[in-house]
């Protein structure tokens, strides 16, 4: 696998799968990307009987992402300028994708320890471990966008649990609706564009009136969508997993 770590005023650091004589970032172990955060939740204690009872909810805490690995540098200055960038990440929002035979996966988080960067052999060498705190423990694949047609817009979800759609309507708008699985989310205004994501039920401008916000699941779903004509509107999706 190939990845990515970014953040704003910093040069990206991608790490590759070594190979003798190169130059550059490696990863060398990979812990906490490929299984699902445990739940918070544990079975409830039932009085006077054998068993246990389901817990209300199941949810999840952050994901924690460890990336270890070293960079091979053409000399000693290049090797403190590159322990200078891994320290240099801290108290920063990282954005870490993974590329793989499943494609690109990304998800948000903070460093959070000190990545402990060690100058190895003749100091234009150095190994780290990148301990990334993800808040958000789902992993996103790229966004793509639908258009409607018809009244109906069909999109896809690659993903293994439910995705928040956002929506774009390009012309003037002053209603929309859209329905999935008996939930309705219904906008009212006047407007030459609108924006809308589900994640946060914030339109750009005007408001909404029905707010059953819902996720698009697994699989392919066709939505609903009412708009006045002369209108596009647009879904977008961005595949999510456990």
């Amino acid at each position: 696998m190939r990845f990515t770590v970014e953040a704003e005023g910093c040069d990206p650091v991608v790490l590759r799968t070594a190979r003798d004589g190169q130059r550059g970032w490696f990863l060398t172990n990979l812990d906490g990307w490929h299984g699902t955060p445990a739940p918070r939740e544990g079975a409830v204690e039932a009085q006077g009987r054998d068993g246990d009872l389901w817990p209300v909810a199941l949810t999840q805490g952050p994901r924690t992402v460890t990336l270890s690995g070293y960079a091979k540098c053409e000399s000693a200055l290049d090797a403190d300028r590159a322990v200078a960038l891994l320290n240099g990440l801290f108290g920063k929002r990282l954005k870490v994708t993974g590329e793989g035979a499943g494609g690109r996966r990304t998800v948000h988080g903070f460093l959070a320890d000190d990545p402990s960067p060690r100058l190895l052999g003749g100091e234009s060498k150095l190994a780290f471990d990148l301990i990334v705190t993800c808040p958000d423990p789902v992993k996103r694949g790229d966004p793509v966008r639908y258009t409607a047609s018809g009244g109906k817009c069909a999109v896809r979800n690659d993903g293994n649990t439910g995705a928040w759609p956002s929506v774009k309507v390009t012309g003037r708008v002053t209603f929309l609706t859209l329905s999935l699985g008996g939930h309705s989310v219904t906008w009212s205004g006047s407007a030459d564009d609108l924006s809308l994501d589900f994640a946060d039920m914030a339109p750009s401008s005007g408001t909404v009136t029905v707010d059953d916000a819902f996720q698009v699941p697994p699989g392919t779903s066709e939505i609903a969508v009412s708009c006045n004509s002369g209108a596009t509107v647009a879904v977008t999706v961005a595949p999510v997993w456990r």
